[in-house]
């Protein structure tokens, strides 16, 4: 899993938009809700929004845990670009 993966992805959900803010986060949302966080600096990290067992069962794993100030939301943040995998991505 890279950048550009998780960018396509994001972008292939219906009405999905891109902005850049805080310096070096893509962030992509649906109307004015942001549903992903991606890093664009050359450490890797992205942070999304999931179901609560998703959430249970992500931040169990090696590499992903709960996003700062944002668990409480359910929030996950993913520092290990190999913690999830291209299929389990498609389907989050």
């Amino acid at each position: 899993m890279d950048n550009e993966f998780i960018r396509n992805t994001c972008l292939s959900y219906p009405f999905t938009t891109e902005d850049l803010k805080w310096d070096d986060n893509l962030c992509f949302l649906i109307g004015e809700k942001i549903f992903c966080l991606l890093r664009t600096s050359e450490i890797f990290g992205v942070s999304f929004k999931c179901t609560d067992e998703d959430f249970a069962i992500l931040t169990e794993r090696d590499g992903v845990g709960q996003a700062p100030h944002m668990a409480k939301s359910k929030w996950v943040t993913i520092e290990n670009p190999g913690a999830i995998s291209k299929q389990e991505w498609s389907i989050i």
